[in-house]
This record gives structure tokens, C-alpha cells and sequence, in this order.
């Protein structure tokens, strides 16, 4: 990666819309948001308006790719819809805002039932179907059996999170995709491991490109996760360790088999790992990052030296006199820094190629 973004000198992008290029002449910046989850991806445009430029009509299809002339072809970012446009006569400027579908009109509405006796994997597929999208779910999350859920008065993208979160999944799409994946873990929805970024010194837009926050290691030893067993009539519990110390954690909800009660109990000492560390990076423009790629800081500080998963990641393009690129990333420790623990004396004295700047979508296509 340092070598590739060492050849990084000219930057370049193609911007369509409805399948056209829009008017790249006369672009003034780019800027796009990738997040984790529901939240929508935004794509912010800023245009030189004179000659005028048209407003774009309701929902036009904006796709985007960024890169480097000396990368060759750029690297497809993602697709977005127009909502917004905004001008400033006197400094005949326009800005158009885009955002990623997010099917609202359908996955806010609100719905009642019961899902009894099936997988998460079929669950996810179920609404997926019912909304037109296609699925993608890691196959550690397919499989996970679900006794009974309740759907009350909630919207389909409510309960998917909700029920995604108590087995530490991430729950999102991209490109009319429901991509499944879990939370911190490095690889894409169908389980592909997310090449690692390596970031160095001279990535970074100044000396002062980062911040590192490390937190208290988890005040709980244990997370405690009750499940009814139904064969005996009585309340059991699963216990699961945090690596930390002090008093124990009992989740609140009692699960319907022991399973669920695990999963639940795993994603929650997940989440206290994660919560253990915040790193927030600016650097020159990398759009091989995006939200959940794995990140890895070499030589920039030691406590920012290790394994971190993206959680929001922005791109900025900027065509104007002080133009220039760059990339803030928005990370938290992930299990793959467990992971990469556990591979280093296997891989040390190999080379990667993944770590020359191998890209992966996390659509896995």
C-alpha cells in the first residue's frame, strides 16, 4: 500500500449520470461518505456554475468512481440519487447532494408478525425479498437459528439491526444489496477476508494526522447470557469472558435456546472490545478504504499501531486552487486484530500482496 500511494500523484474520477458523464469540466470537488449500518452513504458535488448547469431531475442515478492516473482504470465508489442542489449566484457555484437508496418507503414501514422455527439467514432473506434487494450474509450469521421473534409495530430495517446486533452482525446495503457481515471481523458478507490497509507516516496528511484514544480495558470480567430450557422448565446461563476485569454483565433479555443466548453473549463482549479504542486518521485520498475495511497503522504511534476496523470513512477530491485528496477514517478495534495476532508468526518473512493495495469489494462480487 505505501509503495501504491507513493505513485498516487494524479488524481482522477468519472462521474455519471443516468449512465452520462456530468459536466467534469467544470467540477470543483467531490466528496463522499461510506458508513457502517443504516446510515446512508452521501455524495456531495460542488460544480463552477457558469455556464450554467442544470438542475439534475428527481432521483437521477449518480454513480462514482476515484483514483490515481497512475493506478490505471478508477475504482467504482458507488452509486447515488439526487435529492438536493443549492447555488450560490455570486460565486456561481452549485452543489448537488446525493444518497445512497435506502429503500425507505418500504424498510420504514411499520409491520407486525412472528417469526418462529427458522434460520437468521432466511429471516434476512425474507425481507430482502420483500423489498427487492438481493442478499449477502456471512455464512457464520446464516446459520444461526432464530425459536421466536416478535415483529411489533416495527419497521423491517429496525428489527434487522435489532435482531443483527444481538449476534454481532452489521446490517446494511449497497447497490440494492442487504449485505450481512460481522461487526468488526475484516471481511466481506460472504466471508472473504477484507485486505488490510497499511498506513504509514508519510500517508498521513501531517505529523499531526491522528488521534488515538484508548479507553480503560472492559470493567466487566464476564458477560452473563440467560436462555430458557424449555426440556427442564428452568432458566440456564451462558457465560462468556471479556479478558477484562471486575464485576460480571447479565444481559437483560432471557434467549429462547442456548445458541441464541451464546450469540448474544459473544456480540456483547465484541462490542465491549471495540469500545476499548477510537482512532480518527487524515491522510492523503485512499478510496480503497471504506466501513469495515481493516486497518493497520505502521510506524505512526505505537498505541495507533495495530489492527483497527473502519467504521465511517470520507473522501474528499478537491479540483480548486488549493485542490488536493484526502481520506479521514473513523475506526475501532475489531477481532480481526485477534485475528492478525494469531496469523503473524505464520505470515512473518511472507509477503502479501494484499498489503500492496489488493482491492476487495465488501459486495464480494
Amino acid at each position: 500500500m505505501i509503495d501504491q500511494m507513493a505513485r498516487a500523484k494524479t488524481p482522477i474520477f468519472i462521474l455519471l449520470m443516468d449512465g452520462v458523464p456530468f459536466y467534469p469540466g467544470q467540477l470543483l470537488s467531490i466528496e463522499v461518505t461510506d458508513a457502517a449500518g443504516f446510515e446512508s452513504d452521501e455524495l456531495t458535488i460542488k460544480f463552477n456554475d457558469w455556464p450554467r448547469i442544470p438542475t439534475p431531475h428527481e432521483g437521477a442515478e449518480f454513480e462514482l468512481s476515484l483514483g490515481y492516473l497512475e493506478w490505471g482504470k478508477p475504482i467504482y465508489i458507488g452509486t447515488y440519487f439526487f435529492e438536493e442542489s443549492e447555488r450560490l449566484g455570486f460565486d456561481r457555484e452549485v452543489t448537488f447532494t446525493a444518497k445512497a437508496a435506502d429503500h425507505s418507503k418500504t424498510l420504514k414501514e411499520p409491520k407486525t408478525r412472528a417469526w418462529e422455527d427458522l434460520t437468521f439467514g432466511a429471516m434476512a432473506d425474507t425481507v430482502a425479498k420483500d423489498h427487492g434487494l438481493k442478499l449477502a450474509i456471512a455464512d457464520a450469521l446464516k446459520n444461526h437459528p432464530i425459536s421466536y421473534a416478535a415483529q411489533t409495530e416495527e419497521s423491517d430495517q429496525n428489527f434487522l439491526t435489532r435482531m443483527g446486533r444481538k449476534l454481532g452482525a452489521i446490517v446494511t446495503f449497497k447497490d440494492g444489496n442487504l449485505l450481512i457481515s460481522e461487526r468488526g471481523s475484516g471481511k466481506t458478507a460472504s466471508g472473504k477476508d477484507l485486505p488490510p490497509v497499511i498506513v504509514g507516516p508519510t500517508n498521513l496528511l501531517s505529523e499531526g494526522g491522528f488521534t488515538v484514544r484508548l479507553k480503560p480495558r472492559s470493567k466487566y470480567s464476564e458477560v452473563i447470557a440467560r436462555w430458557q430450557d424449555r426440556a427442564s422448565g428452568t432458566i440456564k446461563k451462558k457465560i462468556l469472558e471479556t479478558g477484562g476485569e471486575g464485576p460480571s454483565m447479565t444481559l437483560r433479555e432471557v434467549f429462547q435456546s442456548e445458541a441464541e443466548a451464546e450469540a448474544a453473549g459473544n456480540a456483547k463482549v465484541k462490542e465491549l472490545i471495540a469500545g476499548e479504542g477510537e482512532l480518527t486518521l487524515e491522510m492523503i485520498g485512499n478510496p480503497l478504504i471504506r466501513a469495515e475495511t481493516p486497518v493497520q497503522p505502521n510506524g505512526v504511534d505505537p498505541d495507533a499501531d495495530r489492527v483497527w476496523i473502519a467504521s465511517k470513512v470520507s473522501h474528499v477530491w478537491d479540483y480548486g486552487e488549493e485542490g488536493g485528496t484526502a481520506t479521514t477514517v473513523e475506526a475501532e478495534f475489531g477481532i480481526a486484530e485477534k485475528d492478525a495476532k494469531k496469523k503473524k508468526k505464520k505470515s512473518a518473512g511472507a509477503s502479501s500482496s494484499q498489503q500492496n493495495g489488493e482491492y476487495v469489494s465488501i459486495l464480494d462480487r
